[in-house]
């Protein structure tokens, strides 16, 4: 897993994700543009717009999701890039 958010070094691997993602305080909402699966069915991603609430409301930005299918079924995250 790697976690992406700007001013950051990546986080890499679950633990670190978890640590860069709690001290992201931002107050956001965000819609996908896009939602795409492989033919495959092993890998999906989407993408869109995040808007700001409250303190952050001048915040507009991007995101990139990828998710990869587990041996069980499940999909887990395996990219999030939020600026």
């Amino acid at each position: 897993m790697r976690v992406y958010r700007e001013g950051k070094a990546p986080a890499i691997g679950t633990a670190s994700a978890k640590t860069l993602l709690a001290a992201d305080t931002r107050k956001v909402t965000c819609a996908p543009d896009k939602i795409v699966a492989a033919s495959s069915g092993d890998l999906a991603y989407a993408y869109g717009t995040c808007l700001g609430e409250g303190a952050d409301a001048d915040s507009k930005y991007g995101f990139l999701h990828v998710w990869r299918r587990q041996p069980d079924g499940t999909f887990k995250i395996l990219v999030d890039v939020t600026p």
